[in-house]
């Protein structure tokens, strides 16, 4: 069953059954209603082939094909074109289920259905998701490459469907993965791709060892990096990539620069020092020269910004030592921001090139949006960015909860249909308590404002406002010392970490690091940091007098990861979206595996069970009583006629069609997701009607029509074959004059002197040549007789039997007949002026019946017109000759 909405049994159990049957026939899409679940199979299926492709594109019925993403793009693609409003795709579903496989597929065939020719904007939005994936993607337990950051790809289209350019936004990119990582989890792929992949020369000047000795990469979980990964490849697709965005070779090599230097900061460790200070340690010194030396900077700059923090109080610097943790902190924090900024800045290169052109940027009419944003993650140790994550996932199922129930039972009661009995999960109130006014969020940015804030102080906090929140869904931690608490999500209980919260909430480096930076003799560093917006965070860069004005909490991670989430959900409110399911079949993440309780999790989490119920009860198409009746008119009346658009009109036309189980409400009609099909099915009726008719009149006006040509046309195609068996015998003729010409030859030898002999084979041979060019013409001519011939019999008998139709009324004679008609009569009208001479032409106008038949009239008549010319030349030439000699 393609469309779970139609199970008569609505239960769990019955929908893992569906799902895990079609699995096992690696059938991995599936509907409910105008919504598409997507099984992650782990293996290559064989089904986004150009010839898959080509079937899923134009007005194709969805009943018509197997339920595929590519139907899902398509479709939104028509939609956009026919209601010029924008559109998007929310893609969601568990880390590793396949999110970021299924925003590829998307792209591509969205590019694929609008082309007109394959542009350089079409291939670089092509090209961008692996460029994304080299330094936003890494491996963790659920997923071998898993999206460590979430991106909204924005498409601009034209009027005419033509893409005009994209824009990229990122969100939460997990920076704190450069500098930790979780067993069985690795860094980000770029670090393998420049330790493993970059010639050994490159690695070389830039002092890079094997994986095992980088501090930042050595605890790479084996699985992820010891397959046999060809990282060189890897690395020069990189490149080939980056050169066809435009990145020159100079930005390209800063770029390995930073990452390599990020390396080395991380190899830098710490001993204690007087005063409580700290010192690198005498084995990182190369270390620290290396890091210096890629990053612009003298070695003492860079062990000062990392063993000390200068504060800025009423414009007096405060210098304050870093004991060998602090000291090891500010390093991290160092090499996180340094990423951050490379992250950042790729990302506005790329949405520059990818950016509609000034000249054309007016014509922009609609939009396509598709976002791929992290699945809701639940880990042994859950910190601040799970948190952050899993908020986003609540925001993504609230507006699915809107627009699939909320919106829908809203629009039943403003049409005066009832719709009490729709009953739909609501999360709002774990929103309100996770980002609402006075949620943990909220609680986190009053904790971090504070220099005396603390962790333990901001888990006590939440568990005096919380606990007895509205949603039930925070549980606090068990005792003061405990720095944890668990929040109800809607995909279940998740306990959350909070070590170190404040500190990641507050992401600010100390006073001295950036202007430290800003010295660097790197170019590229120094843009780094001057650049005026963060793709990474997603907001606008302010000045500092600017910032000094804003409200304190607006400096915090979880500050502009609101206001960033804030503008995703804004963005989707404006669009029409398309919601893609995606189910991972096993936690092992093995093909052929189908893991009924862990799809039956993600089942739930995911409000499925609610989705088909109210889909099959509810109505997913809603059409006002105009656009319905104009668009369903033929169903109801004739062409010419133009009915009233009203209730009356549209329920005459719905039952007329035979629909059952639909609405009418006060301006509105309401139909089942697949009414559709069955009022395009009836229109096809009457549109196979309409064409027989058109058939009927075609043929009686091709009747007369042939009735006033038939006689014409019999007597030119007898014409025809009359002159063509006159240009055989003309075609003989010739040939017998050639045979008498060779006789001339002699004759000429003897009764001409030399000059007079020349200047008639000069003669001759003019006419030769002439004869020769009147042959080819002639046989283009006569190698279509055959052709002709064959035409002229077929015509003849078809003719005679439409002749005896026409005349007792039998059958219909088609337009497209007379055409063929009108083309042999052209052929044959143009083919003989085309290929003879003018002289030609005429004579064989004049005397062609004749000759046909008398040819030896005609022969004689040449042989007395010329041969006679020149016989005479030769008794006149001997009378000279005698009368010379005597």
């Amino acid at each position: 069953m393609d469309d779970l909405a139609q199970l008569r049994e609505l239960s769990e159990s019955a929908l893992v059954k569906q799902l895990s049957s079609r699995f096992s026939k690696d059938v991995i899409y599936t509907y409910i209603g105008d919504i598409l679940v997507a099984c992650n199979p782990y293996r290559e299926l064989g089904l986004y082939t150009q010839a898959m492709q080509d079937k899923y594109k134009g007005r194709v019925p969805r009943t018509a094909v197997a339920p595929h993403v590519y139907f899902v793009a398509n479709y939104a693609y028509e939609r956009m074109m026919q209601t010029k409003t924008d559109q998007s795709f929310v893609i969601s579903g568990e880390s590793g289920a396949g999110k970021t496989e299924t925003t590829k597929h998307i792209i591509t065939h969205v590019m694929e259905v609008c082309k007109a020719g394959k542009t350089i904007l079409e291939t670089n939005i092509l090209r961008l998701n692996p460029l994304l994936e080299a330094f936003g993607n890494a491996q963790t337990v659920m997923n071998d490459n898993s999206s460590r950051f979430g991106k909204y790809i924005n498409l601009n289209f034209d009027r005419t469907g033509s893409v005009l350019g994209a824009e990229l936004t990122t969100y939460l990119l997990e920076k704190s993965r450069v500098t930790h990582l979780q067993d069985n989890e690795s860094n980000f792929h770029i670090f393998y791709y420049v330790l493993e992949g970059m010639s050994e020369e490159n690695r070389s000047q830039r002092h890079l060892k094997p994986v095992s000795q980088h501090a930042y990469v050595r605890n790479t979980s084996k699985s992820a990096h010891n397959k046999k990964r060809n990282m060189e490849q890897h690395f020069n697709q990189l490149l080939d990539m980056m050169f066809n965005f435009g990145f020159d070779a100079t930005e390209i090599d800063a770029l390995f620069d930073v990452i390599s230097a990020i390396l080395h900061i991380g190899d830098i460790a710490f001993t204690p020092a007087p005063n409580d200070g700290a010192s690198v340690s005498s084995s990182s010194s190369p270390s620290l020269q290396h890091a210096a030396e890629l990053t612009g900077l003298d070695e003492q700059q860079l062990q000062s910004i990392l063993t000390t923090a200068v504060t800025t109080t009423r414009g007096e610097h405060i210098v304050r030592l870093h004991d060998p943790t602090a000291a090891a902190d500010a390093r991290d924090s160092i090499a996180k921001s340094l990423y951050s900024r490379c992250f950042a800045w790729l990302i506005s290169s790329l949405n520059d090139t990818l950016a509609c052109d000034a000249s054309v940027s007016h014509l922009k009419a609609c939009s396509m949006g598709v976002l791929d944003i992290f699945g809701f993650e639940q880990f042994e140790e859950n910190s601040l960015e799970q948190l952050c994550i899993n908020i986003t996932n609540e925001h993504l199922q609230r507006f699915f909860n809107q627009h699939i129930f909320e919106m829908e039972v809203e629009a039943y009661k403003q049409e005066g249909i009832d719709g009490s009995e729709f009953s739909y999960p609501d999360n709002q109130d774990i929103i309100f308590l996770c980002a609402g006014k006075g949620g943990i969020l909220s609680l986190l940015n009053e904790k971090s404002r504070f220099p005396q804030g603390s962790d333990n102080a901001f888990v006590n906090k939440c568990g005096e406002q919380l606990k007895q929140h509205r949603s039930n869904a925070f549980t606090p931690a068990r005792s003061s010392r405990d720095l944890k608490f668990t929040v109800n999500h809607f995909a279940g209980q998740v306990t959350y970490s909070c070590e170190g919260f404040l500190e990641k909430n507050k992401d600010k480096l100390a006073d001295s690091v950036v202007p430290t930076l800003l010295q660097s003799r790197s170019e590229f560093l120094v843009a780094l940091y001057t650049a005026q917006r963060d793709m990474a965070s997603g907001f606008k860069v302010q000045s500092k007098r600017r910032q000094s004005k804003q409200s304190a909490n607006l400096a915090t991670l979880s500050s502009f990861f609101l206001k960033s989430l804030d503008e995703l959900m804004s963005a989707l409110n404006r669009t029409m979206p398309h919601f893609v399911r995606c189910i991972k079949p096993n936690t092992d993440k093995k093909p052929h595996a189908f893991n009924s309780k862990a799809v039956s999790k993600q089942l739930k989490y995911a409000g499925v069970l609610e989705t088909v119920r109210i889909r099959q009860a509810g109505y997913a198409v809603r059409m006002s009583f105009e656009e319905f009746c104009k668009h369903y008119r033929i169903i109801f009346c004739k062409a010419h006629e133009q009915p009233n658009t009203d209730a009356e009109t549209a329920q005459r036309i719905l039952t007329l069609a035979g629909l059952k189980n639909y609405r009418i409400g006060t301006s509105k009609v309401f139909l089942k997701y697949n009414h559709i099909d069955e009022l395009q099915l009836a229109m096809r009726k009457h549109a196979e009607a309409l064409r027989f008719v058109r058939k009927v009149c075609k043929g009686f006006i091709a009747r007369v029509r042939y009735r006033a040509i038939l006689a014409a046309k019999r007597e030119t195609l007898d014409a025809v074959a009359a002159l063509l068996t006159a240009c055989e015998v003309h075609r003989d003729a010739i040939g017998e004059f050639r045979k008498k010409r060779r006789v001339l030859d002699v004759l000429l030898e003897e009764t001409m002197d030399d000059d007079e002999r020349q200047g008639v084979l000069d003669r001759i041979a003019a006419m030769d040549t002439a004869i020769d060019t009147e042959l080819e013409k002639l046989n283009d001519v006569l190698k279509t007789n055959d052709e002709l011939r064959m035409e002229i019999k077929k015509l003849k008998t078809q003719f005679d039997r439409q002749e005896h139709e026409a005349a007792h009324g039998m059958g219909t004679y088609d337009e497209d007949d007379v055409e063929d008609l009108y083309a042999v009569e052209r052929s044959v009208e143009d083919t003989i002026p085309r290929k003879l001479d003018p002289e030609i032409k005429k004579r064989l106008s004049v005397h062609a019946l004749k000759q046909a038949d008398a040819p030896k009239e005609y022969t004689d008549t040449m042989r007395k017109g010329f041969f006679g010319t020149l016989f005479g030349r030769r008794k006149k030439h001997k009378s000279h000759k005698k009368k010379k000699s005597s």
